[in-house]
């Protein structure tokens, strides 16, 4: 083990410890939340004088588990340079084992928030608002596929470069590789998918709901739809009508106002409910079953939903 990689583990093993006494107790005062997705919060780590934003995953079952996960990963990082997209500098790292299973993380350097997307857009007036939305729609355009899937939502891209009014766009969230073979097999274990999920819904999801979730990000009129309905929930509404324009230029049947804001609301609904029911699972596991949650959950997510 190298010097950088003696120290990774050793901050990640510290990280590790403070999350443990997060998920035994109600609060996490002593983590450093820096961003919440639906499903985890991402964490700021520092490492060799060096910040990390990091994400911890669902506990492996085996290392052959693991090993797979981290295929796919890397396959999925490399699908998508191929198509055009860099993503962000990725690691799996393990940091311990819980009765002999692997507790691994996903390191990324944190970069300057000034390089986000949505921070850039917030600072953008119309016009220049709308070049940049171009540039990011035919990026996705050419992603998308029946074979390879793309979480597009703003919060997942930030700026590499930036020249004469054109940006060099990276992508983030790699924790879910969406690539499928070619009969329609998902690379990803769908198990992961599901995990952090309350044990009782599990079967439902699995059956009725995670077909159809799995499939819009598949589909560019669904992907783009989603990415719309993400500016409702960052406050940039201002941007709406121009990209929504951009969106229709790229997919038939157009996409409506109505069924933007109608899907996001919908969206935000099934999140918040999914949200309670994992809140409910937390305090059932901690103070009637009298065992720490397996799970960091977000903080509360405003959703602006009329």
């Amino acid at each position: 083990m190298g010097d950088d990689e003696a120290v990774m583990a050793e901050a990640l093993e510290g990280l590790e410890r403070r999350v443990l006494r997060a998920l035994a107790q109600q609060g996490d005062s002593d983590l450093e939340v820096i961003g919440s997705g639906e499903i985890s919060p991402v964490l700021r780590m520092r490492a060799g004088g060096k910040d990390y934003a990091v994400k911890r995953l669902p506990i492996f079952s085996s290392d052959a588990a693991l090993e797979a996960y981290v295929e796919s990963f890397r396959a999925y990082q490399a699908a998508l340079a191929r198509a055009g997209v860099p993503s962000v500098s990725s690691r799996i790292i393990v940091a311990t084992r819980q009765g002999g299973r692997p507790v691994a993380y996903c390191v990324q350097p944190l970069l300057d928030p000034t390089a986000l997307c949505v921070e850039r857009l917030r600072r953008m007036q119309v016009t220049p608002a709308r070049r940049f939305g171009e540039q990011l729609f035919d990026i996705i355009a050419s992603v998308v596929s029946d074979r390879l899937g793309l979480d597009a939502q703003l919060s997942n891209w930030f700026v590499r470069s930036e020249a004469e009014g054109r940006f060099e766009l990276g992508y983030l969230d790699l924790t879910t590789p969406l690539m499928r073979d070619d009969v329609g097999r998902e690379a990803l274990d769908t198990e992961l998918f599901l995990a952090s999920l309350p044990a009782a819904l599990r079967p439902l999801v699995r059956r009725f709901m995670l077909r159809d979730i799995l499939a819009n990000y598949y589909d560019l009129r669904s992907v783009l739809r989603d990415l719309l309905g993400n500016l409702i929930k960052e406050s940039l509404e201002a941007h709406l009508d121009g990209w929504l324009g951009l969106a229709n230029a790229r997919v038939t049947p157009a996409l409506s106002m109505s069924e933007v804001r109608s899907h996001y609301a919908e969206d935000a609904r099934t999140w918040a409910l999914l949200q309670r029911l994992r809140r409910v699972d937390r305090g059932w596991q901690r103070y009637v079953r009298r065992r720490p949650y397996g799970f960091l959950l977000p903080d509360s997510i405003e959703r602006r939903v009329d």
